[in-house]
């Protein structure tokens, strides 16, 4: 299973991660946007990245899931934006895909 610590090396194994400086940012912006991502949540219930295990090595009865709006860490996926645009928006305004700009 992934801990914190796979994606922000500096969190370690905190008893309370999600108070971590480097996680509390992503826990505040989930919280703030729930409502705008379960809105949005149907749209993108039938994307064929939802119908395979998140980790296939590791998990094989699709427990994890994972839609993803970007590829290799580096280019936005438009489409997923289609499907979830204001969830894409508010993380293009809180900076989580602070490497991208939208082609006008």
């Amino acid at each position: 299973h992934n801990m914190p610590v796979d994606f922000s090396p500096d969190a370690a194994y905190w008893p309370w991660w999600q108070l971590h400086p480097d996680i509390a940012p992503v826990v505040a912006f989930l919280e703030s946007h729930v409502d705008t991502i379960a809105a949005e949540r149907e749209n993108v219930l039938t994307h064929w990245e939802l119908q395979k295990d998140a980790y296939p090595v590791t998990n094989l009865d699709k427990a994890w899931l994972a839609f993803n709006f970007l590829e290799n860490h580096a280019s936005l996926l438009e489409d997923r934006c289609q499907l979830a645009p204001r969830t894409c928006e508010a993380l293009l305004k809180h900076g989580f895909l602070k490497a991208l700009q939208r082609s006008e």
